[in-house]
């Protein structure tokens, strides 16, 4: 599910438009092959390991209800993903915020490393609040400085 970036409805890949256009010309035709049934998964053509490998996967549906219940859940599926994928970037953005602040490289912030950490995500606080906030996050007393 990583690899997958997005969830279309109808005949909106390269296979679904050569199929479209084969039908036009044959008179063979297929009941459940209309756009209202069909929906392609596309995937992260990045994290292609062979050249062969396909970038979709495209589906039938035997009706439009079932491919609607198909796409809504890999649209939440793909959202939910991307959630995630924030979230950590985020966590690694903090992350290395920290590990910038943290000056003397014990793990741990001192009341001026703390001040710094603020400086470089942009929050702007007084003295004194800084202060009260450094305390009362700072659950072992003796490691301020």
């Amino acid at each position: 599910l990583a690899d997958v970036v997005e969830v279309r409805k109808g005949f909106s890949t390269d296979t679904f438009n050569e199929v479209q256009r084969l039908m036009k010309t044959t008179s063979k035709k297929n009941k459940f092959l209309i756009p209202d049934n069909c929906l392609s998964i596309i995937f992260d053509h990045r994290s292609k390991g062979k050249a062969d490998r396909s970038y979709t996967l495209d589906l039938v549906c035997t009706d439009e209800e079932i491919r609607n219940k198909w796409f809504d859940a890999f649209d939440q599926l793909i959202e939910s993903m991307k959630e995630v994928e924030y979230q950590k970037e985020y966590e690694l953005y903090l992350r290395e915020r920290f590990n910038s602040a943290d000056i003397s490289k014990n793990g741990y912030l001192f009341l001026n490393e703390f001040t710094l950490l603020l400086k470089q995500l942009n929050i702007e606080m007084e003295e004194e609040e800084i202060i009260k906030v450094f305390n009362e996050a700072n659950s072992d007393k003796t490691l301020v400085d």
